[in-house]
């Protein structure tokens, strides 16, 4: 199979298996999580449900939409990308397949009112219309999502002009604006948009060094920072790294050191793992934590980390972990 490129694990970055394997649904009290081949709705006391099967998908996502009830399931099978949307129900009211195995959810996938979905496959991405069922390939620019306004929104490099912010909405012409590169940065690649559609974050470099920026449409830096954009954060204006040490970086906030977090997710996920006569001898990884991309509840104030072992919310102001699920 293809090594898949995912935009948010970065383009070329260490954790390229960076996954949405939990999501929270519209409420902040119900989570949709992978494990063990099957897809399962839980709430936050522990009570869960098994909502489907990923069947043969390789590398499949999950993420319910901001309304609606529906959750969409994506990953490769037999050579392409196939999409699938459950409700929360696990009735499936939509599913086909897309060209190629490059197939990633989005943050910003959904749109703001869940009438519509974007699933992203490098070149060719797939819009569902999940009210009338239809579905299209389109070619879209890069870092492509949904605004809080409705519409579909992507970075496009002019093949011989300048780069531009390509606006799709529900109905109406497709229009183009000028959007300027990042100043001062060499090698720049988009890695995601804010959902207002007014700045991005970027890659690229400042003399030998590595950085992640956040400009505006007029190329002026609103951030930078030579610490590694891992997954998006509960917010458009923020990040999580590991580069350093686990930390969710903001635009507008000070640094918000999680290493406390996650040293107390890595001691209860190896004691679970103990505590099984069958596991204990195991070597743990623990580069596992992060293969699942944390999600962050409505409110941004939590956030669902699957583990090797165990499903947790972390209560992100104090670093407070609690495990819902084991396994």
């Amino acid at each position: 199979m293809k090594t898949r490129i995912l935009i948010l694990a970065l383009v070329a970055g260490t954790l390229a298996g960076c996954l949405n394997r939990v999501s929270w649904l519209a409420d902040g009290r119900r989570l949709v999580y992978l494990q063990d081949r099957a897809v399962w709705l839980i709430t936050l006391d522990g009570q869960r449900t098994k909502l489907g099967d990923t069947g043969t998908l390789a590398d499949p996502e999950v993420v319910a939409a901001p309304r609606g009830g529906l959750i969409a399931l994506a990953g490769a099978s037999g050579g392409r990308g196939r999409v699938t949307i459950l409700t929360e129900g696990g009735t499936i009211v939509w599913t086909g397949t897309m060209p190629g195995e490059e197939v990633q959810l989005l943050p910003g996938g959904w749109s703001p009112d869940g009438a519509r979905l974007l699933v992203w496959g490098g070149k060719k991405s797939l819009l569902i219309e999940t009210s009338t069922g239809t579905a299209s390939i389109l070619e879209t620019g890069d870092a492509p999502r949904f605004a809080a306004a409705g519409d579909l929104i992507s970075l496009r490099a002019g093949k011989s002009g300048p780069t531009v912010l390509e606006r799709r909405p529900a109905a109406g012409a497709v229009t183009a604006t000028a959007w300027k590169l990042p100043a001062g940065l060499t090698e720049p690649s988009a890695l995601f948009l804010t959902d207002d559609g007014t700045a991005a974050w970027w890659k690229g470099r400042r003399g030998d060094v590595e950085v992640t920026v956040l400009a505006g449409a007029d190329g002026r830096l609103v951030f930078s920072n030579t610490r590694t954009l891992v997954a998006a954060g509960p917010d458009g204006r923020s990040y999580l790294t590991e580069d350093g040490g686990y930390a969710l970086m903001s635009a507008d906030r000070p640094t918000l050191n999680l290493n406390p977090a996650y040293n107390a997710l890595l001691r209860m996920d190896i004691n679970w793992q103990l505590a099984d006569p069958r596991a204990a001898a195991e070597k743990y990884d623990a580069g596992e934590l992060l293969k699942s991309a944390p999600a962050f509840s409505p409110d941004g104030t939590r956030a669902a980390i699957l583990t090797p072992h165990l499903l947790c919310v972390v209560t992100i102001k104090t670093g407070e972990a609690v495990a819902i699920a084991k396994w």
